[in-house]
C-alpha cells in the first residue's frame, strides 16, 4: 500500500470512530431524554453530567484526531487567537510546521500592558512564548494589565515630558486600601509622554507585588522603589539602569523578593554594568541580584528583538534561569561576564540557537554548568574563558575564519565529547581546551600548533582520552615538532601524546590532500594502532618509517617512532574515496577458510599499478593455490595445484573489475566484468583437484608475503553456494548492519568479525 492510501485509510479510521462516539453520545442522551433510566428526582442532573461527559468525550477525540492527521500528514500545526480588546501584531504566526519553533509576537492594547498568551481563559496556564510550548491546534488568549490611573500620580511637567513623582492624595488612599498591588507606570500624561520617575516615588510601597517600567522611562533616580519588599514580578526595558551614579543607592535597594522578570525591548541594547561601574560592583545594585543573594529562584523572558545583553547584566545571579531561551536569536552581543556564575541557567544549545555574527564576550557564560547541547560557531567572535566551566556542553564545533580561540575559551568543559576545529581556525590559545577530559572524537587540522610557546601551556593540558582524531587538511603541511620545540619535548603537548600515555587505543585519520606529516608528530605515541589514509593514494609504513616521500605524503623525522605500529608489516589501513581497500605490501589479510568441493569466489578489484612481479588477489601462501595478474602479461590467472590457467584478456591500470571465479564439479570458470561493460568469460577449464591444502588469505604469494598494490572493495567465498565468508573495508566508526565499528579493517558480515 503506497503512503498516501495508507494515510487516507488512518484518516478514514479516525473519523469512524468519532462517529461512533458521537453516536454513542446521543444515544446515551436519548435514554436519558426518555426517562427510561427511572430516576425521575435526579433525572435533571445526571442528563447534566452526561451531556458533559459527552462534550469531554468530544473535546478530547477531536483533540486526538487532529493530532493524528498531523502526524500522518506531515501537515501543519494552527493557532487561534484571543485577543481580549487588543490588536496582534503584523506578522503574527498562525500556522507552523510540526517541530518548528518560532518566536510568538506580542500584541497590543491602547492604555494597557500585554502581559503574555495563554492557553486557558482564566490564565492558570503557564505562559506560552514560542511554538516551541504547543503540541496540538490551540487557542491562545492575550492577558492585558491595565495601566494605573494617571490621577493616582503627582506629577512634573516639562512641555515635552512628564516625570511622576509618586501618589496623589487619591493614588495614596487607594494604595492604602489595598487597590493598587499591581504598579502600571501609564505612558502619557496630558498628551506628554512619560519619561521619568522621581527618587522615593514609591519607598516602603510594600503592598505593591508587581511592577511594569514601561519602553518610554529613560531614567529611573535613586530609591524610586526602595524596600518594596514583597515586589515579585517587574517588567522593565532592558536598557534602563536601575543605578545612575556611584555615589547614589539602587532604585531597588531593598527589593528582595523578586522571582519573575520580563525585560521589554527598550532601545534594545542592553546597559553594561562595567567600566566606574564595576569598581563599586554597580551590577549588585539589580533586583535581580539582590533577589538571587537573598536565595530567591528567578526566572528571566526576554522580548523579542533586544540586540544586547549588557557586560556584567546577570553576574553571579547563582539562582536566576531564562524562559524562553529561543529568544536570544535577535542576540548579536554577549557582554563580558554576562551570564558569569549563572549556575542555575537551565538551556539546551542547539545548532541554530545563536545569530551569525555574533559576539561573546570574556566569560560571558562561565561556570553556566547548566548549558548543554551542542555550540557551533561559524562566524563572529568569543572571548577568553567565555565557556570555561559549561560541562553540559557535550559537542563543540568551531571554524570562524583567521580566528584565534582564545585563552581558556572551553577550558573545563568536562562534558565535550565531540571537538571539531576547522580549518579556519589560525591559532589555539593558552588552555584554551584545558581539562577537556572526556574529549573522545577530535578533528583539527594537521597544520594547526596545539602549543605556540615553550614556556605556555597546551591548548589541550588535562584532554588525556581522545580515541579517534581526524586531521583535516588545514594548509596541507604538518606541524613539526622539533627545533626549539624538541628541546622542550613539545610534542608531549598534544592531545593524541597526553591520550597515549594514559593508556587510551587511538585510531588516526589523515584528510585527502595533506603533503606532510611534521617532524615527531606521533612521537612515542604508543597508542596509536590504526591509521587511516582517506587519500586515493595510499602511503605505507615502512615508507613512513623510512621517512621517504610516496604518492604526494611526506613523513616527517621520527613522525611515527614509537607509536603502537610497530611492524613494517603491519597494515595502515587505507580507504578511498568509493570506500575500497588500498594494499601496497602492508600485508596479508587470512580469511581462515580451506577450499573443497564446489565453491565460487567473488571480488571487486582496480589494478592501481604494478609491481616488478605481479599483483596478487589471493592465495595460501604457497605455489598451489592462488590467483593473480602478473605484471609481464597483465593477465587473470588461476592456479589449482599443479594446474595452471591465463586468461587471453588482459587488465588496465585504473580500471575496477568485478572477478567471479567458480568451481563446480570439477570444471573452472572465471568471469569478468567491467564497469561499464558486460560480464565475460575469462577462463574455462577442467580441475582434477580444486582443493586447497590450506586456508586463503588476501593478497599473500606463494612465499607467504604481499606484492600487490590494488585496491579491494569486497571479497565474499560461497561453498556449495552458500555464502560463508563476506568481507568488506571499514573504518571506525562505520555502521554495519547495526552496529558501530571499534576499529578499522576487513570485516566479515557473516561471521561479525574482523580479519
Amino acid at each position: 500500500m503506497r503512503k498516501e492510501e495508507q494515510g487516507i485509510t488512518l484518516i478514514a479510521l479516525i473519523i469512524t470512530l468519532i462517529i461512533l462516539v458521537i453516536l454513542a453520545a446521543v444515544s446515551i442522551r436519548a435514554v436519558y431524554n426518555m426517562g427510561i433510566v427511572g430516576r425521575a428526582v435526579n433525572g435533571a442532573q445526571d442528563y447534566a453530567r452526561e451531556a458533559k461527559r459527552e462534550e469531554e468525550i468530544m473535546d478530547k477525540t477531536t483533540k486526538l484526531m487532529k493530532k493524528t492527521i498531523n502526524k500522518i500528514n506531515g501537515g501543519k500545526t494552527y493557532i487561534e487567537y484571543v485577543l481580549n480588546g487588543g490588536t496582534n501584531s503584523e506578522g503574527q504566526i498562525t500556522e507552523f510546521n510540526i517541530g518548528e519553533t518560532v518566536r510568538l509576537l506580542n500584541a497590543t492594547k491602547e492604555g494597557a500592558y500585554f502581559d503574555g498568551w495563554y492557553e486557558s481563559r482564566d490564565f492558570s496556564t503557564k505562559r506560552i512564548n514560542s511554538t516551541g510550548d504547543i503540541e496540538d491546534d490551540i487557542t491562545l488568549y492575550a492577558k492585558w494589565i491595565e495601566e494605573t490611573q494617571v490621577n493616582y500620580f503627582s506629577w512634573s511637567t516639562t512641555s515635552t515630558d512628564a516625570t511622576i513623582i509618586g501618589f496623589s492624595e487619591t493614588g495614596l488612599r487607594a494604595y492604602n486600601d489595598g487597590n493598587i498591588t499591581t504598579l502600571a507606570i501609564p505612558q502619557y500624561y496630558n498628551n506628554l509622554t512619560v519619561t521619568q520617575v522621581s527618587g522615593n516615588a514609591f519607598s516602603d510601597k510594600d503592598k505593591i507585588t508587581k511592577l511594569v517600567i514601561p519602553d518610554c522611562i529613560t531614567k529611573i533616580e535613586a530609591t524610586c522603589f526602595k524596600n518594596c519588599s514583597n515586589l515579585k514580578e517587574i517588567t522593565i526595558p532592558i536598557s534602563l539602569k536601575v543605578k545612575n551614579a556611584i555615589n547614589t543607592e539602587s532604585a531597588f535597594v531593598g527589593c528582595t523578593n523578586v522571582e519573575e522578570i520580563y525585560f521589554s525591548k527598550g532601545t534594545g541594547i542592553g546597559v553594561d554594568y562595567t567600566d566606574d561601574y564595576y569598581s563599586q560592583n554597580i551590577y549588585k545594585a539589580t533586583p535581580w541580584y539582590l533577589s538571587s543573594e537573598a536565595g530567591k529562584e528567578i526566572t528571566v523572558t526576554f522580548e523579542n528583538g533586544i540586540e544586547k545583553i549588557g557586560s556584567y547584566m546577570f553576574y553571579n545571579c547563582t539562582r536566576l534561569n531564562v524562559s524562553n531561551w529561543d529568544a536570544i536569536k535577535s542576540i548579536s552581543t554577549f557582554g563580558a561576564h554576562a551570564f558569569d556564575n549563572c549556575i542555575n541557567l537551565n538551556v539546551l544549545i542547539k545548532k541554530d540557537s545563536f545569530r551569525s555574527n555574533l559576539s561573546i564576550g570574556t566569560a560571558a557564560f562561565r561556570n553556566c554548568s547548566g548549558i548543554s547541547g551542542e555550540l557551533e560557531l561559524k562566524d563572529g567572535t568569543i572571548g577568553e574563558a567565555s565557556f570555561e566551566g559549561c560541562t553540559g556542553l557535550t559537542k563543540v564545533s568551531i571554524n570562524i575564519d583567521n580566528f584565534t580561540i582564545p585563552t581558556n575559551a572551553f577550558s573545563g568543559c568536562s562534558g565535550i565529547v565531540t571537538l571539531i576545529v576547522g580549518d579556519n581556525i589560525k591559532k589555539l590559545d593558552v588552555a584554551c581546551f584545558k581539562n577537556c577530559s572526556s574529549i573522545k572524537n577530535l578533528t583539527i587540522p594537521i597544520s594547526l600548533k596545539v602549543k605556540n610557546a615553550i614556556n605556555t601551556e597546551s591548548a589541550f593540558v588535562g584532554c588525556t582520552n581522545v580515541e579517534e582524531i581526524y586531521f583535516s587538511k588545514g594548509t596541507g603541511i604538518g606541524v613539526d615538532y622539533t627545533d626549539d620545540y624538541y628541546s622542550q619535548n613539545i610534542y608531549k603537548a598534544t592531545p593524541w601524546y597526553l591520550s597515549s600515555a594514559a593508556d587510551k587505543k587511538i585510531v588516526v585519520t589523515i584528510d585527502e590532500g595533506i603533503e606532510k606529516i611534521g617532524n615527531f608528530a606521533f612521537y612515542n605515541c604508543s597508542g596509536i594502532y590504526k591509521i587511516n589514509f582517506k587519500s586515493n593514494e595510499f602511503t605505507s609504513l615502512n615508507k613512513l618509517k623510512s621517512n621517504l616521500i610516496y604518492n604526494g605524503i611526506s613523513s616527517g623525522i621520527n613522525a611515527l617512532v614509537g607509536t603502537g605500529l610497530t611492524s613494517d608489516t603491519e597494515p595502515i589501513v587505507c580507504v578511498t574515496k568509493d570506500r575500497g581497500w588500498l594494499c601496497d605490501s602492508n600485508g596479508i589479510i587470512e580469511t581462515g577458510i580451506t577450499l573443497s568441493g564446489n565453491y565460487k569466489i567473488e571480488t571487486k578489484i582496480k589494478m592501481n599499478s604494478f609491481p616488478s612481479s605481479y599483483n596478487n588477489i589471493w592465495g595460501t601462501g604457497n605455489s598451489s593455490f592462488e590467483s593473480w595478474i602478473p605484471n609481464s602479461g597483465k593477465q587473470l590467472c588461476f592456479r589449482s595445484n599443479s594446474e595452471k590457467f591465463t586468461s587471453s584478456n588482459t587488465m588496465s591500470t585504473g580500471e575496477i573489475y568485478t572477478i567471479i571465479e567458480e568451481v563446480k564439479d570439477g570444471t573452472l570458470t572465471a568471469d569478468v566484468k567491467t564497469e561499464n561493460g558486460e560480464s565475460e568469460n575469462w577462463i574455462t577449464g577442467t580441475v582434477s583437484s580444486g582443493s586447497s591444502s590450506s586456508t586463503l588469505k588476501l593478497f599473500a604469494t606463494t612465499s607467504n608475503s604481499c606484492a600487490t598494490n590494488m585496491t579491494m572493495y569486497y571479497f565474499k567465498i560461497y561453498k556449495e553456494e552458500a555464502l560463508v565468508l563476506d568481507l568488506i573495508p571499514v573504518i571506525y566508526g562505520d555502521k554495519v548492519d547495526g552496529a558501530i565499528m571499534n576499529q578499522s579493517g576487513f570485516y566479515d558480515k557473516i561471521s561479525k568479525t574482523f580479519k
